[in-house]
């Protein structure tokens, strides 16, 4: 999976639009953590946050509606490049 936030966000809101949900997928910049590619769905105040980090880790931290961290997790290299952008998704409706 390509980690660049712009493609990342792309290939996610594709992935995301196959769900039949309404779902939102926009790059963000996180000032001195980077930039990220931060989901919502139209639903939920809940947002995920998905920012590459250390070359091919990719960290995932989702925040509640009024922005408290409730739960975060790395995904390292090797389960990087071998998650589908399907798959993610998968995992995007599961935490949102």
């Amino acid at each position: 999976m390509n980690l660049n936030p712009n493609t990342l966000a792309l290939e996610l809101s594709n992935a995301l639009a196959a769900t039949g949900e309404n779902y939102t997928a926009e790059v963000v910049d996180l000032d001195i953590y980077g930039t990220s590619c931060e989901i919502t769905k139209h639903s939920s105040g809940r947002k995920l946050h998905l920012t590459p980090v250390d070359g091919n880790l990719l960290d995932m931290v989702l925040f509640d509606e009024t922005g408290n961290t409730i739960a975060s997790g790395t995904l390292f290299d090797k389960a990087v490049a071998d998650i589908t952008p399907e798959e993610l998704s998968h995992l995007v409706t599961i935490c949102l």
